[in-house]
């Protein structure tokens, strides 16, 4: 890709990758409301829908990208007002659709009865048949940690836990990497990269030598699909694409490697890969996200204009709470829902998936105005009140000065 060295204005507002973050949380949306009847679909289009937790990677790229823009190093500096804006973003809307998704969790199966070893048997049943220990790791953001609990009560917020962990990481990693050269945020995401490859292949590994038992091999895959350390080099190449916008060369056509990115992940999720190639696929796919996200951010191009338009903005505003609240609406359509006839399943399955679809959208925007602002809003007045008064407690304990 040419690059040119003369200055140009960046974007002082990210509007297209906000727009972007509705195409990825609406096609999780999809994923879930789909997943029932994708073999009646032409290949293509079911390929497509299929990769649904693909868009959870460009979320975790957009996190550290975003996270880079907004903060640079003073999270280094202040982490304790860069964790409390997290808090304030997250919890409110996150608890509440916990509260939402109640009757789904208490209704829900077991994920594992029980493990086998070759060396032992160790009963995960008897630690986790109660819902207590899976609800207290999804309160406090740790089900990403756990396998037999990374699905339970909301399943979609398993992305939470571990986007906590990289908010805990953040402040760490800003220093190490914001001051690199725009050669060095280069090597930074290569090693990544590599990194997110190695552990693939390291799965891969492993699973031939496990016993040939479904649930054993079901546990190894969810922790590499899930935990929160497998994850972080999304975050990681996220951050270094976002310093490097910021002081890196702009490129000369962002809106051609923004289309071309854009087409080679679709004709890529079109293909049918297998479950243990999947693995493969998401992290072999990190430069092409990387591509389609920092191409996006100099708002250049069609796309880029289309996803920076008003609604789409209005939209990904409200895309974390799409993200949220579409799993336990998807359970309330389904429970609600009268049986189907003989002979008119596949029309109404897509009628269903219409409509549970925009009402998922329509209540998403009414929690981002209703809940989600005005808590983030109040979270952070009630933060930033508690600084001043440690600050102003600190300065009255100090001692005179002669």
């Amino acid at each position: 890709m040419a690059e040119q060295s003369v200055p140009v204005a960046r974007p002082k507002r990210l509007d297209s990758l906000t727009g972007l973050r509705f195409l990825a949380a609406f096609h999780v949306v999809l994923f879930h409301l789909t997943s029932g009847f994708l073999h009646r679909m032409p290949s293509p289009i079911a390929g497509v829908l299929r990769e649904g937790p693909e868009s959870v990677t460009i979320f975790f790229m957009l996190s550290g990208f975003v996270l880079a823009y907004t903060y640079r190093d003073r999270a280094a500096h202040h982490p304790a007002p860069f964790w409390w804006a997290r808090v304030a973003r997250i919890y409110p809307v996150y608890l509440l659709t916990l509260a939402l998704a109640l009757p789904m969790f208490l209704g829900h199966p077991q994920q594992y009865d029980e493990i086998q070893l070759d060396t032992a048997r160790v009963s995960m049943g008897a630690f986790f048949n109660t819902h207590f220990i899976a609800g207290l790791a999804c309160i406090f953001l740790l089900q990403a940690w756990l396998p037999p609990a990374v699905l339970k009560w909301n399943y979609p917020g398993w992305s939470l836990s571990a986007e906590a962990f990289f908010y805990l990481l953040f402040p760490r990693l800003s220093s190490l990497i914001a001051s690199q050269s725009p050669y060095k945020l280069r090597r930074v995401a290569i090693i990544a990269w590599l990194a997110s490859i190695s552990m693939a292949a390291g799965w891969w590994a492993i699973s031939w030598e496990l016993p040939p038992e479904p649930i054993l091999h079901a546990w190894w895959g969810d922790v590499l699909q899930f935990n929160p350390l497998i994850r972080l080099p999304e975050f990681v190449i996220g951050m270094a694409i976002g310093f490097r916008f910021m002081d890196g060369p702009v490129p000369g056509r962002a809106d051609r490697s923004a289309a071309v990115a854009a087409l080679t992940i679709i004709g890529i999720w079109a293909i049918h890969w297998s479950e243990a190639s999947s693995h493969f696929e998401n992290s072999l796919l990190l430069p092409v996200y990387a591509s389609l996200v920092l191409s996006l951010a100099y708002e250049q191009g069609r796309l880029a204009r289309f996803l920076a338009s008003p609604k789409m903005v209005e939209l990904g505003h409200a895309s974390y709470s799409l993200y949220l609240v579409h799993a336990p609406i998807i359970f309330l359509a389904q429970r609600l829902a009268p049986p189907r006839e003989a002979g008119t399943g596949y029309v109404r399955a897509a009628l269903e998936v219409v409509l549970t679809a925009l009402v998922a959208v329509q209540v998403s925007l009414w929690l981002y105005r209703w809940v989600e602002e005005p808590a983030r809003r109040a979270v952070r007045h009630w933060a930033a009140r508690r600084e001043s008064s440690a600050v102003a407690a600190a300065a009255l304990n100090q001692p005179p000065q002669a």
